[in-house]
């Protein structure tokens, strides 16, 4: 893993999202994800105090199609579901609603728009380590918490 610089853009292909409120900010992926090995993260003064935010439906990552930043503390990530039978094209939507401030707050929206019923497990994976901000930018983590969360519901 390499620090924030131009080459990088904080994440794959440049692909980063960044919110701000005051001197608190998040940066994730396109799709609404934190992935600990980039510098992705909540921040809050200058602690990072979530180092992963990973949300799954059926045991697939999301596949982003937009992400829009309607005020600088709040993004509107739309992402689909990618089909277990590898067709391109996929009836379940997810949007997330994300404000950052002294901390994160994400609504999570699951739209099926297939007139068929669709059965979806959703899960969010957190991790935390604490890490100062420049140890973050600098790529130098030493602490490592092994105490995984997740929090699932199925409907």
């Amino acid at each position: 893993m390499s620090g924030w610089n131009a080459d990088t853009a904080s994440g794959p292909l440049g692909a980063a999202i960044t919110l701000v409120e005051g001197s608190n900010f998040c940066i994730s992926a396109a799709n609404g994800d934190i992935l600990p090995e980039y510098p992705h993260g909540v921040f809050y003064e200058d602690t990072r105090i979530l180092s992963r935010w990973n949300l799954t439906v059926n045991g697939q990552p999301l596949e982003p199609l937009a992400a829009q930043t309607t005020e600088p503390y709040r993004a509107l990530f739309a992402g689909r579901v990618p089909r277990l039978d590898g067709h391109a094209d996929s009836p379940l939507i997810v949007e997330r609603l994300r404000e950052v401030g002294a901390g994160i707050l994400e609504q999570i929206t699951v739209r099926n728009y297939s007139r068929q019923p669709a059965e979806c497990v959703v899960e969010l994976t957190i991790a935390s380590d604490f890490a100062d901000l420049f140890e973050v930018k600098e790529s130098r983590i030493q602490r490592r918490w092994e105490k995984p969360s997740s929090w699932k519901e199925i409907r």
